[in-house]
């Protein structure tokens, strides 16, 4: 599972046919691309680029066609070109969408009671970190979750923090439903910031492919949400914009936005998360500090107790716990949920340490 706030995926695990991965033309493609013919203005904001590719160098300019060249600039010189009149541009006035008649009142509550938690914030993320979960429900074992801080990316001419998860379903499930889904989130980290920009899943499975691509607008306060699910022959689209409020995560980033939050026992905080167009409220505490023992070493670990609600098959039943480290890393060691359908947990089995990027 690839986010403890979204236990949808290991559905996915427990119901279906077997059969072989749907493949899709948007495998190793930005979803930016796929979608750009719906709303290219808007999509064109969010191209993702790799940080450290080098602009490409023009190849230099042989002496002949320099000479010829400069000979055209001299005899340009020579015409007398009549000067056009200059038209001054009204400058755009810029807009609070949050004045705007329709926009939520109840953001503008969100964001009085949010504001002290993305004050607080302290980035803890490691470029290169890798954790490995061993997923299970009941007493099998069904998939393995692995996240990574990748290098920095850049949307524009910003440079951001970019995820990735890899959820894989276990050998022994393959039998029932086969999956390789992955998803990529892109968050403005910079100078302490926590602005989630970008969130990406493709879900690659024996019974359906999904295209699952949320943008956040933090100019206009809007979310662009856009879906393709292609399944039994048949194809759904959604498309939806809606209003933001200004501080919130999408459902997978608030792990990291987690990890940065000052904690101690009786700590509690709430803020909205937003997912395909709707926002909801992350209620947690932290409960207690436990000593747990995860790949045969023992840690001292915040045990946090969130709430959260799903629809159908995974409606809330019980409460999400998960442990994170209280040391340093604060490393998320592992989770547990409670669902109509039993209980899914999550526990480390793998570990690899990541270099500070002094964010």
């Amino acid at each position: 599972m690839k986010n403890i706030f979204s236990l949808s995926l290991i559905a996915l695990l427990l119901f279906g046919c077997a059969g072989a991965l749907m493949k899709s033309d948007s495998d190793d493609v930005d979803l930016v691309e796929i979608f750009s013919s719906e709303e290219s203005e808007t999509l064109d904001k969010f191209k993702t680029t790799d940080s450290e590719l080098e602009k490409p160098t023009a190849p230099p300019i042989s002496s002949s066609i320099e000479e010829k060249r400069i000979g055209r600039v001299e005899k340009a010189k020579e015409k007398v070109v009549k000067a056009k009149p200059v038209v001054k541009e009204t400058p755009k006035v810029k807009v609070n969408p949050q004045e705007s008649e329709d926009y939520p009142k109840v953001f503008l509550n969100f964001d009085k009671e949010s504001q002290k938690y993305w004050d607080s914030y302290r980035p803890i993320f490691f470029e290169g970190e890798e954790f490995k979960y061993e997923i299970s429900w009941s007493i099998f074992k069904a998939g393995i979750a692995t996240i990574s801080t990748q290098p920095m990316a850049k949307i524009g001419e910003k440079e951001v923090l970019h995820v990735n998860a890899l959820l894989e379903s276990a050998e022994y499930f393959e039998g029932i439903y086969k999956l390789k889904d992955t998803l990529d989130v892109y968050v403005d980290a910079d100078k302490g910031k926590f602005s989630s920009l970008k969130y990406e899943m493709k879900q690659r499975e024996s019974g359906q492919i999904v295209d699952d691509l949320q943008l956040f607008d933090h100019d206009e306060l809007k979310t662009y949400f856009f879906y393709n699910r292609l399944k039994k022959g048949k194809t759904k689209k959604v498309k939806k914009v809606e209003y933001l409020p200004r501080y919130f995560t999408d459902s997978f980033s608030a792990l990291y936005f987690i990890r940065g939050i000052p904690m101690k026992i009786g700590t509690s905080f709430d803020f909205p998360i937003i997912t395909r167009g709707k926002a909801w409220l992350l209620k947690a505490t932290v409960d207690d500090i436990e000593n747990i023992t995860v790949m045969e070493k023992s840690y001292k670990a915040y045990k946090i107790t969130a709430q959260t609600e799903f629809p159908g098959v995974l409606k809330k039943s019980g409460d999400i716990n998960f442990w994170i480290s209280t040391d340093e890393s604060r490393t998320v060691l592992k989770f547990s949920a409670k669902v109509k359908i039993g209980t899914v947990k999550g526990e480390l089995i793998s570990h690899k340490a990541g270099k500070d990027t002094g964010k």
